[in-house]
């Protein structure tokens, strides 16, 4: 989902234009929405509104530093990326204590193996039983994996919105994989 805003628009709006940031609002309304649901997941749905909110409060603080060295999408993902990793940290230390893996020795399927494995998972207990694997993996994580396997954007765009080298978010996404594939094993074996 693209977010077409002029730079005169955006000048405006850093300078305190109500109907310039309006016009902002409306354009990333659709886009933040659906980021911070993609990694809050269904599990998440009380705390959406919320961490949106953080979101654009957070765009219109810093929307005088934007210099336009990226595109203006790519500016607002890593401000919802920032939003949703403090929210997800927040939590994840609350949660942390709570779940201890049953051990170490899980075997993976060729098929969980696949990097497309995370596509086929179609029914809602199969989303479900992402999500709550998802919520035991570390922020960091489960960003990367939102946004590289879900919304399909490439390692480059990744790193860039992470802020980190592309060879991190590599690194990132496999043990992101591993853990899921792990905790998903467990998920199963538990049913």
């Amino acid at each position: 989902m693209s977010v077409d805003v002029s730079q005169e628009i955006i000048r405006a709006a850093s300078r305190g234009n109500r109907k310039s940031q309006q016009v902002i609002f409306r354009a990333c309304k659709g886009k933040v929405h659906q980021l911070v649901r993609l990694f809050l997941g269904p599990r998440g749905r009380d705390e959406i509104e919320d961490v949106v909110a953080m979101c654009y409060v957070e765009l219109f603080k810093s929307l005088r530093m934007f210099q336009g060295r990226c595109s203006f999408g790519t500016w607002i993902d890593r401000i919802c990326y920032r939003a949703c990793l403090m929210h997800l940290r927040r939590k994840y230390r609350r949660r942390k204590v709570a779940f201890m893996p049953a051990g170490d020795e899980i075997s993976q399927s060729a098929e969980d193996q696949r990097p497309d494995a995370l596509q086929r998972l179609v029914t809602q207990e199969q989303v479900e039983w992402l999500y709550e694997a998802l919520d035991t993996i570390s922020p960091e994580r489960r960003a990367v994996i939102i946004m590289h396997e879900v919304q399909e954007k490439p390692i480059e765009e990744v790193a860039e919105i992470v802020r980190v080298r592309q060879g991190t978010v590599k690194s990132r996404l496999f043990r992101a994989k591993r853990e899921l594939a792990r905790r998903l094993n467990t998920l199963r074996r538990s049913e």
